[in-house]
């Protein structure tokens, strides 16, 4: 808009203003409105901008902190909390895919369970939904199964868990007790 035309609107002389028709005087009336308007709304979101420019810039600096206390912590989940993952060996000569735990806590160890459909047999007994046919479901379900089983055999606090990893048949009579247990608390009257 003409910054100029409007400026000339409104310092119309009372003269000239009264010269002008009635639909004429309306509309001048409501442009000044108009421009009223504009001027207002133009200044709330001036406003809004630069609070928005200062939420950013605020934004910005936590997330740095963020970065860096992150970065401070990481190494808790390295040195302290062990990570679980399933492995899986695939034979095509013999057409097997054998299975294995992978705890990694500062260094990796792995545990040999089964082939798969094996074991698929003998942990859908403890955990139904490991029955899937989707690859990364399986392995997840099954570390996730595994992790807890693990968590209370292994003192990963100990420096030399590494050398009293358990066997499978561990893993298996830890699953068979809470098993018992579950049914127990099933079977009760309480």
């Amino acid at each position: 808009m003409n910054q100029n035309f409007s400026k000339r609107l409104d310092y119309l002389d009372d003269e000239d203003y009264n010269k002008l028709s009635p639909t004429f005087k309306k509309k001048k009336i409501e442009f000044t409105n108009i421009c009223r308007e504009v001027n207002k709304l133009t200044k709330q979101i001036n406003k809004y901008t630069d609070k928005v420019n200062e939420l950013k810039n605020q934004r910005r600096i936590k997330c740095n902190l963020q970065t860096k206390l992150h970065n401070e912590l990481k190494s808790i989940n390295k040195d302290v909390l062990p990570s679980f993952s399933i492995s899986i060996d695939d034979k095509k000569k013999v057409g097997s895919e054998y299975i294995y735990c992978v705890i990694k806590l500062g260094t990796q160890k792995s545990i040999y369970l089964k082939e798969k459909k094996e074991l698929i047999k003998i942990l859908s007994k403890y955990e139904p939904k490991i029955k899937t046919k989707n690859g990364d479901k399986f392995k997840f379900l099954t570390s996730q199964l595994l992790k807890s089983v693990l968590m209370e055999i292994i003192d990963f606090k100990s420096g030399n868990w590494r050398k009293s990893t358990p066997l499978f048949k561990e893993i298996l009579s830890v699953l068979d007790e809470r098993l018992l247990k579950n049914e127990e608390n099933n079977n009760s009257w309480f």
